[in-house]
């Protein structure tokens, strides 16, 4: 049996979805939140439908937008294991 390696576009398009979460929570439009973090509503959008690999940095910044610690964003993806498993390599 060959096991199934998560694709990154999967762990993106769940924080994609915790950011629209949040966003939403708080009342904000994506233009709202892309002007608080110094970003494109274009770029906001292509975020939360897990098109952009976003660095630390813009990720510290929407938490800050959104009130809410970087973890909070980040935990449900720690809760999905099979999102970030190393894939195994065999040894010859």
């Amino acid at each position: 049996m060959i096991a199934q390696t998560a694709r990154p576009d999967q762990a993106f398009q769940l924080l994609g979805s915790i950011i629209r979460t949040f966003r939403k929570q708080q009342g904000l439009t994506q233009r709202a939140l892309a002007a608080r973090v110094g970003l494109t509503t274009t770029y906001v959008c292509a975020i939360e439908r897990g098109q952009r690999n976003v660095t630390l940095w813009t990720l510290l910044y929407i938490a800050a937008a959104l009130q809410v610690p970087l973890s909070t964003l980040l935990e449900p993806l720690e809760q999905c294991r099979e999102l970030y498993t190393v894939p195994c390599q065999s040894h010859g």
